[in-house]
């Protein structure tokens, strides 16, 4: 067992998203500019290992892991993959070692923990931290609009069962370590939870900021390739790549001849490998990879309206960046019967019910009819 020097902690943000990267370098500007604090990426973030090597060159964090795989949350496996991928992690040592050596030379522990997703991954390296006689804090922080109902509810079968496999084996529970979250809008979590964590507010990003600066150093970020002319953009969503079997292509070409095929532009989803919109005529944003957040915080879209299915970005940068836009979401407009899209839809209407009850994102509307959309001249 490592031995410490008394009085230093370090902490770690494990970023797999882009939202959980924009919260990462947010709280480390405004709180933890004295602290050791190091980020660890991995490839779920699309295009990780060209901005981890773009992180290191900015020397805002002591340490920047780059974590060559992806999908920790057991995606893309059935029920017994899933199962024994957790009964290995819990009992198999050699498991356990194949995940510390993830980090490369970086084999350390940090006295807190912030991340969003609970995953193997993430366990070892509690385990890790645990192992060097730290008392080991966690913080889950914003991972954008749509996991603010999901952030006090850590209750799925396979989180169960690992913490409580781990309790077997005489672990320390991951889950009892959570003490605080930490998140854009406290006052609308508050809605949502039910344990007495502590809610704790990230700062508002600042347009022309230090966050605006080193977001659009890590992305190469040039403005011109989002100069459009067409008032409506519409935002895809990567269904197929999470199991859920809807298909959004009739109703775009509905808004085509309401709108005007030319007046609409397409934003894929980094995740969305799929070439259906460019196939069927429409234009496309290139450099889709580029996160819409980073987009919105460069440019004024209030001349245009945003169109989707339920894609979170459309209203994700109104949050962070305390603007209002017209916005629509058309789930109603898709009759099925996959179960976790009708979940998905639920979840957007109760948290933009929410939103609004506090006075944000007031020009955002459901709408069960695309006639209901007002038609404008592409500009």
């Amino acid at each position: 067992m490592k031995i410490r020097k008394k009085n230093m902690e370090d902490a770690l943000f494990y970023c797999n998203s882009t939202v959980s990267l924009i919260s990462s370098i947010q709280i480390r500007l405004t709180e933890l500019m004295r602290e050791n604090a190091d980020i660890l990426i991995t490839d779920d973030v699309k295009g990780a290992s060209e901005i981890a090597a773009r992180m290191k060159r900015l020397k805002l964090f002591r340490k920047v892991i780059y974590v060559k795989g992806r999908n920790f949350e057991y995606k893309g496996a059935g029920r017994l993959k899933h199962l024994a991928k957790i009964i290995k992690a819990n009992f198999d040592d050699a498991e356990t070692k194949r995940y510390i050596d993830l980090l490369g030379n970086d084999k350390r522990g940090w006295d807190i923990l912030y991340f969003y997703d609970y995953n193997l991954f993430l366990c070892a390296l509690y385990d890790l931290s645990l192992s060097e006689n730290r008392s080991v804090r966690c913080v889950r922080f914003d991972e954008g609009i749509l996991c603010y109902p999901n952030l006090d509810k850590m209750k799925g079968k396979r989180i169960l069962i690992n913490e409580m496999l781990r309790k077997l084996r005489k672990k320390s529970g991951l889950l009892p370590a959570i003490q605080m979250y930490e998140i854009f809008l406290p006052e609308v979590l508050k809605e949502f939870v039910t344990s007495a964590r502590i809610l704790k507010k990230i700062e508002e990003v600042k347009r022309n900021g230090e966050t605006h600066r080193i977001l659009n150093e890590l992305y190469c970020f040039s403005i011109s390739q989002f100069i459009f002319p067409q008032r409506y953009i519409y935002f895809s969503s990567p269904y197929r790549n999470d199991g859920i079997e809807v298909d959004d292509t009739d109703l775009l070409n509905q808004l085509a001849k309401r709108l005007g095929k030319e007046n609409i532009i397409v934003k894929s989803h980094p995740r969305d490998r799929e070439n259906k919109y460019e196939k069927q005529g429409f234009c496309i944003i290139r450099d889709s990879y580029i996160p819409w957040e980073i987009v919105q915080m460069n440019k004024d879209f209030r001349n245009k309206v945003f169109l989707s299915l339920t894609s979170a970005s459309i209203v994700n940068a109104q949050i962070m960046f305390n603007e209002t836009i017209e916005a629509y979401y058309l789930f109603p407009c898709i009759k099925t019967n996959d179960l976790s899209y009708i979940s998905l839809c639920k979840k957007v209407s109760g948290v933009l019910k929410v939103l609004q009850s506090k006075g944000i994102c007031l020009k955002t509307k459901i709408i069960n009819d695309i006639s209901s959309i007002p038609f404008y001249q592409v500009s």
